[in-house]
Protein backbone atom coordinates (compact mmCIF):
# COMPACT_ATOMS: atom_id res chain seq x y z
CA UNK A 1 0.00 0.00 0.00
CA UNK A 2 1.36 3.37 -0.98
CA UNK A 3 0.26 5.14 2.18
CA UNK A 4 2.48 3.06 4.42
CA UNK A 5 5.62 4.61 2.93
CA UNK A 6 5.03 7.65 5.15
CA UNK A 7 5.73 5.59 8.27
CA UNK A 8 9.07 4.18 9.47
CA UNK A 9 9.89 0.70 8.19
CA UNK A 10 9.45 -1.33 11.42
CA UNK A 11 6.04 0.29 11.99
CA UNK A 12 5.20 -0.36 8.37
CA UNK A 13 5.78 -4.11 8.78
CA UNK A 14 3.59 -4.42 11.86
CA UNK A 15 0.82 -2.36 10.29
CA UNK A 16 0.83 -4.57 7.18
CA UNK A 17 0.79 -7.67 9.37
CA UNK A 18 -2.11 -6.38 11.47
CA UNK A 19 -4.11 -5.40 8.39
CA UNK A 20 -3.39 -8.74 6.68
CA UNK A 21 -4.80 -10.62 9.68
CA UNK A 22 -8.18 -8.84 9.47
CA UNK A 23 -10.07 -9.17 6.15
CA UNK A 24 -12.88 -6.93 7.41
CA UNK A 25 -10.32 -4.20 8.11
CA UNK A 26 -8.86 -4.65 4.60
CA UNK A 27 -12.30 -4.18 3.03
CA UNK A 28 -13.06 -1.04 5.04
CA UNK A 29 -9.67 0.49 4.22
CA UNK A 30 -10.12 -0.36 0.52
CA UNK A 31 -13.56 1.28 0.51
CA UNK A 32 -12.20 4.38 2.22
CA UNK A 33 -9.28 4.68 -0.22
CA UNK A 34 -11.55 4.08 -3.23
CA UNK A 35 -13.94 6.84 -2.13
CA UNK A 36 -10.95 9.19 -1.73
CA UNK A 37 -9.75 8.27 -5.24
CA UNK A 38 -6.56 6.69 -3.93
CA UNK A 39 -7.28 3.12 -5.01
CA UNK A 40 -7.48 1.85 -8.59
CA UNK A 41 -10.95 0.39 -9.16
CA UNK A 42 -11.99 -1.29 -12.40
CA UNK A 43 -14.29 0.95 -14.44
CA UNK A 44 -13.23 4.09 -12.52
CA UNK A 45 -10.74 6.83 -13.44
CA UNK A 46 -7.10 6.11 -12.52
CA UNK A 47 -6.16 6.56 -8.88
CA UNK A 48 -4.68 9.92 -8.04
CA UNK A 49 -1.26 10.52 -6.48
CA UNK A 50 -1.11 10.15 -2.69
CA UNK A 51 -0.50 13.38 -0.78
CA UNK A 52 0.42 13.87 2.87
CA UNK A 53 -2.97 15.36 3.95
CA UNK A 54 -4.66 12.19 2.65
CA UNK A 55 -3.38 10.31 5.70
CA UNK A 56 -5.50 12.40 8.05
CA UNK A 57 -8.37 13.88 6.04
CA UNK A 58 -9.18 11.43 3.25
CA UNK A 59 -8.66 8.24 5.24
CA UNK A 60 -9.46 8.64 8.96
CA UNK A 61 -10.08 4.91 9.52
CA UNK A 62 -6.81 3.93 7.82
CA UNK A 63 -4.99 6.56 9.86
CA UNK A 64 -6.54 5.18 13.05
CA UNK A 65 -5.51 1.64 12.10
CA UNK A 66 -1.90 2.76 11.55
CA UNK A 67 -1.80 4.63 14.86
CA UNK A 68 -3.30 1.67 16.74
CA UNK A 69 -0.75 -0.65 15.17
CA UNK A 70 2.05 1.68 16.29
CA UNK A 71 0.57 1.79 19.80
CA UNK A 72 0.33 -1.99 20.05
CA UNK A 73 3.76 -2.65 18.52
CA UNK A 74 6.20 0.02 19.75
CA UNK A 75 9.66 -0.01 18.21
CA UNK A 76 11.37 1.21 21.36
CA UNK A 77 11.83 -1.10 24.33
CA UNK A 78 9.12 -0.70 26.96
CA UNK A 79 11.31 -1.45 29.94
CA UNK A 80 14.87 -1.77 31.13
CA UNK A 81 16.87 -4.94 30.60
CA UNK A 82 19.68 -5.71 32.99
Amino acid sequence: MQTLHAYPLPKNRWARYDIARHPDMQKRIAQELAVAGLLQVQGQPPARELEWPDLTTASPYFNAVLKESMRLNPVAATGTVR
